[in-house]
């Protein structure tokens, strides 16, 4: 029996052991390969591109439009040389810190007391002149931080407070929720989370009906302030990181059935090492960034950290995003600047620095990043970027080899 005889489902099989190069070279062999291999989105996970590999539906699910293999190859070459277009997207009259939260149809982008929804235009940036809609807490207090799931938006402002809207009609607004700044909320199906600067976790039912009084069913004091947490999407667990101070370990995992910590890591960690970011990548595996520099992986199973990769200037690192495979990009504390890690290897790829900081001379961090197959977006103190890696010509910025830590 000849390849081109074998069923559709056995040749898939086939190709995903194949590379992205390989695949490219089948393509061109028969028109049923042709289609074959256009058609199915999981091929090239023997060894996955930087940034375009679209494998995972978490992925696929924030870019626009999937890529042949092809651009992807094409694509993922401009991500490494630097061979980009920069596009100031928002520009704001003060500085403030922004949060967004971008996904295959909208952007949810926060300023001040409000969150505006942003629809993604042809070029798949955000379009800020039509059909955006507002959502303004009940409080001009500024909001922190905001996580939008299953048609609901918690956000958790300055002042301690907790905004819930479903709807227009469908919103609650709770004072004083926490005491002073509230800097994280999480949700995961019917519950969601709050943390704060007095060291108090919160955690809260989700309830189908919001009126007033909203309490929290539990809540926990870490006795440090608390910066970010994470759900695990798989186990009743959360992450929290705390700001490193107090003797008290930078990351904490709870369990929500004990409503216990059942474990610390970092507890050698120098004095004020606070983890601003935390993500789980896989059920056992969790990510971290923060005041030490690094961006760490830990592995709950073992209980210690099994690979770690540090900002190349030494600057605190203020964020990141992933796409759960092998591509890992950084937001770094000064000069508008982001670095692009391959998780595969310890040195990083290559860095991108947003114009306006560069061109007005302002250092600002990057307080917040996401990227799909094609762009990246990031948020400063002042503006929202974007950069296009679709291009086909430019001036590559190659920064790959500026290395001074």
């Amino acid at each position: 029996m000849e390849l081109t005889e074998l069923s559709t489902e056995i040749l898939i099989k086939i190709f995903e052991y194949c590379s992205i190069p390989d695949l490219c070279r089948l393509e061109q062999t028969c028109k049923r390969f042709n289609e074959i291999i256009k058609k199915t989105t999981t091929l090239g996970n023997t060894d996955p591109l930087l940034c375009t590999n679209q494998i995972l539906k978490s992925m696929r699910n924030r870019s626009c439009q999937l890529l042949s293999l092809k651009e992807k190859y094409r694509i993922s070459g401009n991500w490494r040389d630097g061979l980009y277009k920069e596009n100031v997207i928002i520009r704001e009259g003060r500085t403030h810190i922004p949060h967004f939260i971008l996904t295959k149809e909208n952007m949810w982008y926060s300023k001040g007391n409000k969150i505006f929804i942003y629809k993604r235009n042809n070029k798949n940036y955000i379009d800020t002149k039509n059909n955006v809609q507002v959502i303004r807490a009940a409080k001009k207090s500024e909001i922190c931080y905001f996580q939008v799931k299953k048609n609901c938006l918690i956000s958790g402002h300055w002042d301690g407070s907790i905004y819930i809207w479903r709807s227009t009609s469908d919103n609650l607004f709770i004072a004083n929720a926490h005491t002073s700044d509230l800097h994280t909320i999480d949700i995961k199906d019917d519950i969601f989370v709050s943390g704060c600067k007095d060291g108090n976790i919160k955690l809260w039912h989700l309830k189908s009906k919001l009126e007033l009084p909203y309490i929290p069913y539990q809540s926990v004091c870490i006795g440090d302030r608390i910066w970010s947490s994470s759900f695990s999407e798989k186990f009743d667990i959360l992450a929290i990181g705390t700001a490193g101070y107090n003797r008290i370990a930078p990351v904490h995992v709870l369990d929500l059935n004990r409503f216990t910590v059942i474990s610390q890591f970092g507890n050698n960690f120098a004095k004020g090492s606070g983890v601003l970011n935390l993500k789980w990548e896989t059920p056992h595996l969790l990510l971290s960034c923060g005041y030490d520099k690094y961006i760490r992986c830990w592995d709950t199973r073992l209980g210690k950290c099994v690979q770690a990769w540090l900002d190349p200037f030494y600057s605190t690192v203020f964020c990141f995003d992933t796409d759960n495979l092998c591509t890992l990009v950084t937001g770094a504390q000064s000069h508008g600047r982001v670095v692009l890690w391959d998780k595969r290897s310890p040195r990083y790829v290559q860095t991108y620095f947003m114009e306006t900081c560069k061109r007005l001379l302002r250092s600002s961090p990057i307080y917040r990043l996401s990227f799909d197959a094609c762009l990246l977006f990031t948020a400063t103190d002042y503006n929202l970027h974007v950069l296009d890696f679709s291009v086909t010509e430019g001036v590559p910025r190659d920064y790959s080899m500026h290395h001074f830590c």
